[in-house]
């Protein structure tokens, strides 16, 4: 019995330790761009951060986005293909929104294309870049 149960408490620390990788694997930038921000500058990035109005309406205008909080735009100092460009929007449902509209068809043909670049949405949040770019922004 004794061997049982430390076969069980082995194994459940095994499936803890393997979701706890899989979770840093998948997961995104800093949900608060401050920290992105900062995370970003720590680590050698050039950063660009479109929070006021003005800069919103210009990105809205290029892009057809509308409805975001903040955009961050950031590359690699040594690096210049090491780039990532988040968007946070005011609510889940407008980010849901631009994913359908504009993202969803680009993910799918950057990933046949392109394995280094990740577009990916979460919550009130798109991003697009590369592995070690949105690593850098957690």
């Amino acid at each position: 019995m004794k061997n049982f149960v430390r076969i069980i408490a082995l194994a459940l620390v095994t499936v803890f330790v393997c979701a706890t990788f899989a979770s840093c694997a998948l997961m995104g930038p800093n949900a608060d761009p401050e920290k992105a921000e900062k995370s970003l500058e720590k680590k050698g990035y050039t950063v660009d951060v479109a929070d006021d109005k003005v800069s919103l309406g210009l990105v809205a205008l290029s892009t057809g986005l509308s409805d975001l909080e903040c955009v961050i735009t950031a590359f690699n100092k040594e690096d210049k293909d090491d780039a990532v460009m988040i968007y946070y929007f005011e609510d889940k449902e407008v980010a849901d929104e631009a994913w359908e509209k504009y993202f969803e068809k680009a993910a799918e043909k950057v990933k046949e294309e392109n394995e280094d670049v990740i577009v990916k949405k979460s919550g009130k949040m798109i991003w697009v870049g590369t592995k070690a770019a949105i690593n850098a922004a957690r």
